[in-house]
């Protein structure tokens, strides 16, 4: 006799999971999430929630024991992405990087006008996983501008295999596509397409494209304007620290993310130290409401380019900044970073707890101890920045 099917949890188990997941731990949540699945069917999207949950605590097996049961046959491209995700952000790299090829059906990020080949009568393919390296590639930038300065790092791979790879962006990206060591071509987006290329594919699909299954596959030297790197010697004068702390108020997890100005004080109140504002557009404004950053130094304004950007950030010690696009530039640069994070939304890149990074060898990730509380994170940099100029007053003594 066939056991009856198991009742579908209600909504109340649902929440009561949510809340233990935000307060409990994941012990307490890991035990509630077993207890709810012994007695009942679970919606794919609770298990999906606890199954990223589980990942940003470092539990692949509950992990792809939630997932199991959240990817149904016929799953949504959403929930396949998901699962992406949180393979990702357990270095998962290869089912991973498949598993993200659905975003662009999620997040319906359908072909650009340009692939739609009105004026020549001719079709560009999607490039797929599994298929041979076309001989001509259109590359298009995708999502916020960190992912494509975090993955800009693998198109001289593409043209280092010969391939004739044009990317088609946005005009302010072109600078920096172009500081590449074999930089590939640039076409704006909106304008005529030259390149003859009968493939395309987006730029966040190059690691599941080229087969970068490992941990090692992804990192990369220094990559982006390595022509701005100052020549010889420090120039004499106090540690200069780059301050950023304001990402894209569209940003969905933008309010957690993003820090008041106020909260970087004891950084800013260091002696010996000449704080530069890399802020531009949003909490710009900040600067002149914080007493503390009377002396800062505000180099950029609304107009300044991604190309001004580097060229400041060129010229620090040391760049601090929440999770925005300044981290990825400054990593991609190789300059010293201190990134700061919030304790929950933390992007899969990022390791929980901080720490090391794989993604830029100078960058160091210090995460908040409790919810909007930066004073964990600012301490962190700011012990970098003691130590860092503890170095240089020795070096500075020594000549």
């Amino acid at each position: 006799m066939t056991p009856a099917p198991l009742p579908i949890a209600p909504r109340t188990l649902g929440e009561a999971l949510a809340r233990s997941m935000r307060e409990a731990g994941f012990e307490a949540s890991a035990r509630l999430f077993d207890d709810i699945t012994s007695r009942h069917r679970v919606p794919p999207k609770m298990a999906s929630a606890f199954g990223a949950y589980a990942a940003y605590w470092g539990q692949a097996d509950a992990a792809e024991r939630a997932y199991a049961l959240a990817v149904e046959p016929g799953a949504s491209p959403e929930m396949l992405m998901n699962r992406g995700l949180a393979r990702l952000r357990l270095g998962d790299w290869r089912d991973g990087w498949g598993d993200m090829e659905h975003r662009l059906e999620a997040l319906r990020l359908t072909p650009f006008a340009e692939l739609r080949g009105k004026e020549s009568g001719r079709s560009v393919e999607r490039w797929r996983r599994g298929e041979p390296v076309p001989q001509e590639l259109l590359v298009f930038p995708e999502q916020g501008l960190g992912d494509t300065l975090q993955f800009a790092r693998f198109l001289p791979d593409l043209v280092g295999r010969g391939v004739a790879v044009t990317v088609v962006g946005r005009p302010y990206l072109e600078p920096a596509i172009a500081s590449l060591s074999d930089a590939p071509d640039f076409s704006p987006l909106g304008r005529p397409l030259t390149s003859r290329a009968g493939r395309w594919c987006c730029l966040m699909s190059l690691p599941a494209l080229l087969g970068l299954d490992h941990e090692a596959d992804l990192v990369r030297p220094p990559y982006l304007f390595q022509d701005f790197a100052p020549a010889g010697d420090r120039r004499p004068g106090p540690l200069r620290v780059g301050l950023s702390w304001q990402g894209n108020p569209d940003h969905p997890h933008d309010a957690r993310r993003s820090a008041p100005l106020a909260a970087f004080a004891p950084l800013l109140s260091m002696p010996d130290l000449q704080v530069v504002s890399l802020q531009i557009g949003p909490g710009a404004a900040q600067i002149a409401a914080t007493p503390q950053a009377a002396r800062m130094l505000t180099p950029l304004d609304d107009s300044a380019s991604l190309t001004d950007t580097a060229r400041v950030i060129a010229d620090l010690d040391l760049v601090v900044s929440v999770d925005t696009a300044v981290a990825h530039l400054a990593g991609g640069m190789g300059r010293r970073t201190a990134l700061l994070l919030a304790a929950a939304s933390v992007d899969w890149r990022w390791r929980r707890g901080g720490g090391a990074t794989l993604w830029y060898g100078q960058t160091e990730v210090f995460q908040q101890a409790a919810l909007g509380d930066w004073s964990v994170p600012v301490a962190g940099a700011l012990n970098l920045a003691r130590a860092m100029n503890e170095r240089l007053k020795q070096r500075v003594a020594g000549r």
